[in-house]
């Protein structure tokens, strides 16, 4: 743009130049054209409308920002001293082959680090972006890698898609059309001109990294049913992390072939990418947008806002002890929200063969209508304040009992975890009859010498759990540590040729479970009864909710069903199991706590890093349980088909109809 003092230059000029040609009647050369001035890339986007941002605008403010060796240095020593000494994954991600459902390689995360190191980088964004990759490539959800600066904007495409088998061949099909053009269930047979399932298969495999299983990485990638606690109990979609991402797609659009209603002739669809600032900071060139976005303390114009911030807190209060809740996962901004569209274009309104009977906010209940005898418990999350989310149980647990139910379905569908002494809880609300301890599982963490250091300072700091022994049970006396002795006796233990100290088997310490919670479900019919409980998973059940997963399946013998993935191929029922995960930040407040300085510096750009601290063990194993597919596994597979992909109930019955046969 000119400037007006420049504007006023040029108008002068040629004023005093028309002057001269009217009075001397002489040629004159043309006045040059001023060339416009060059607005860099960040300063062209944050002069754009939010209608008209492209992939390629945020693409080329990113790209933008120079490489800053510093900031790289700073960054890479801290997130390498994370997974060197804290990750307690470091030397099991190594495994060479895993069994189906498994498939992930092996990674050797901190050998990816140092070769970053040793890269040279002209881009900001492109160093920042293979920090990320290394980190995603251990395909476990509780660790991540994010400079905020870099997902400040959202993708989205205005059609998502679900993978249902149609005769027995598995095909993608449109899931929802939110612009209403007539294309939900219509055929995908093509996606960048290449056959719609395996484009979309081998994407979500190499670029999600939810979970070691590929075909769990495929339900995630595409659009599935939500329950949605701000939109009244209903079912929303979850766009799914094609459809919707915040990582800078390979280009502007997203080209689909669509067959519709079995038409002899396909629709070529060219799909625009929809882009939604995802923050309320200011920038008006590459400088102020690193300055601004990246080191500076960046609000998040979605999550962030005084509204949201009033109307979250308001409805799901902070569980009593953070320290074992997974990060909640951020939360998707749906599809309608971003077209501006009225939300009744993507709920799903009351089931034809399912009666709702009361919720909380972690938990919903049904009763199904052709089934009488069958109650449906949906655990949305597990990321729920104790107390209050118990007496809803009990509530929707005495309503089944009051009115004859007999079988039990689970439902932990897109249940992405929370807090292990729920999943503790939840166990025990089903199975009374045996020990608390039965409930939780053998555990242990990484020690360095700072860590015993910490520890020592720590000891019966209740605001210290992670590094106080007090914390944890020791499985040989079955009673809360009352010395340090468990980070100050490490043991060594080698995997895949590395070796790393690690405390002796734990536990963590579970909640006191009151004899009068056992005496409200003891008597229950399914009580104590795997073979009148069921699990429906889509395998997006993580920490908690795994660990809820495996101990019902594996010591209580209930059987469990998986739907998504592909076709004939086994299905996991959980992911990224962990036992607790732990942040940059929390970690120095706890080194803070004990007086010391911390030996892992704070990231010089906005964001942060994830990563599991805690690892859990099936009992009698010693390899930790995020690598033993066999537990994994879940006991029967379904199929989505253009029936139960948004009807939850028809999902429903299908179980309980095998489960529980006429």
């Amino acid at each position: 743009m000119v400037s007006f003092s420049l504007r006023s230059l040029i108008l002068s000029a040629t004023l005093a130049a028309l002057a001269t040609f009217t009075t001397a009647q002489t040629t004159l050369a043309p006045v040059p054209t001023p060339h416009p001035v060059q607005l860099d890339a960040c300063a062209t986007l944050s002069s754009k409308s939010s209608t008209s941002l492209t992939v390629e605008d945020v693409a080329n403010c990113y790209k933008a920002v120079p490489f800053d060796s510093t900031v790289a240095a700073s960054t890479l020593e801290s997130v390498l001293t994370i997974f060197k000494d804290y990750y307690s994954f470091r030397d099991s991600a190594l495994t060479p082959t895993f069994e189906k459902p498994f498939d992930a390689p092996p990674s050797d995360i901190v050998r990816r680090l140092e070769t970053i190191g040793r890269t040279k980088y002209t881009s900001d964004y492109s160093f920042h972006s293979d920090v990320r990759a290394a980190v995603d490539s251990l395909f476990d959800a509780h660790s991540s890698y994010i400079a905020k600066c870099y997902n400040a904007y959202l993708f989205a495409q205005t059609i998502t898609l679900y993978a249902p088998v149609t005769d027995g061949k598995q095909s993608v099909r449109v899931f929802h059309d939110f612009l209403d053009r007539g294309y939900q269930d219509c055929t995908v047979e093509k996606i960048e001109g290449q056959d719609a399932l395996p484009y979309i298969y081998n994407w979500a495999t190499k670029t999600t990294s939810f979970s070691k299983d590929g075909g769990v990485r495929l339900t995630e990638a595409l659009g599935t049913q939500q329950y949605n606690v701000e939109r009244n109990g209903t079912y929303t979609i979850y766009a799914g992390a094609f459809a919707q991402r915040a990582t800078l797609p390979e280009k502007n659009y997203v080209d689909y072939e669509l067959r519709c209603n079995s038409s002899a002739t396909t629709i070529q669809l060219r799909e625009d990418w929809r882009v939604l600032s995802q923050v309320n900071a200011a920038f008006n060139d590459v400088q102020s947008f690193k300055e601004n976005l990246c080191l500076r303390d960046m609000p998040s114009a979605i999550e962030n806002s005084p509204a949201q911030i009033q109307k979250r807190d308001s409805k799901k209060p902070k569980p009593e002890r953070p320290l074992y809740l997974v990060p909640a996962p951020k939360k998707a901004l749906l599809l309608d929200d971003i077209l501006n569209a009225p939300p009744t274009q993507s709920t799903f309104g009351e089931f034809e063969d399912a009666l709702k009977l009361g919720a909380g906010n972690g938990t919903a209940f049904y009763q199904l209508k052709s089934r009488p005898e069958v109650g449906v418990m949906v655990v949305f999350t597990h990321l729920v304040r104790l107390g209050d989310e118990v007496a809803q149980i009990l509530t929707g647990l005495d309503t089944f009992n009051q009115l004859n139910v007999t079988n039990v379905i689970l439902d932990f569908q897109g249940n992405f975890g929370g807090s292990v002494e729920f999943a503790s809880v939840l166990t025990q609300l089903l199975f009374p009859g045996t020990d608390i301890l039965d409930k939780t599982l053998p555990s242990d963490l990484r020690v360095t010498k700072e860590m015993q250091q910490a520890a020592s300072a720590l000891m019966n700091n209740t605001d210290a759990d992670l590094f106080n022994a007090g914390s944890f049970i020791d499985l040989k006396t079955n009673s809360a540590f009352t010395s340090d002795s468990l980070f100050q006796h490490p043991i060594t233990r080698v995997r895949n040729g590395r070796s790393s100290l690690y405390t002796e088997l734990m536990t963590i310490k579970p909640l006191e479970f009151f004899p009068k919670l056992t005496e409200a479900v003891a008597n229950h019919p399914w009580s104590d009864k795997p073979a009148n409980i069921r699990i429906l998973t889509d395998g997006r059940c993580g920490s908690a909710c795994a660990m809820s997963c495996h101990v019902l399946t594996t010591q209580y013998n209930v059987t469990s069903y998986a739907i998504g993935g592909i076709t004939a191929e086994p299905l996991s029922m959980f992911s990224f199991v962990g036992g607790a995960v732990a942040t940059l930040t929390e970690i120095n407040r706890l080194y803070e706590l004990a007086g010391m300085e911390s030996p892992v510096k704070q990231l010089p750009y906005n964001g942060g890093v994830n990563f599991p601290v805690v690892e859990v063990y099936a009992r009698g194993s010693e390899v930790p349980l995020d690598f033993e597919p066999q537990y994994h596994r879940a006991t029967h597979r379904l199929d989505y088909t253009t029936q139960n992909a948004r009807k939850r109930d028809v999902m429903w019955s299908q179980v309980a109809n095998d489960a529980w046969k006429h």
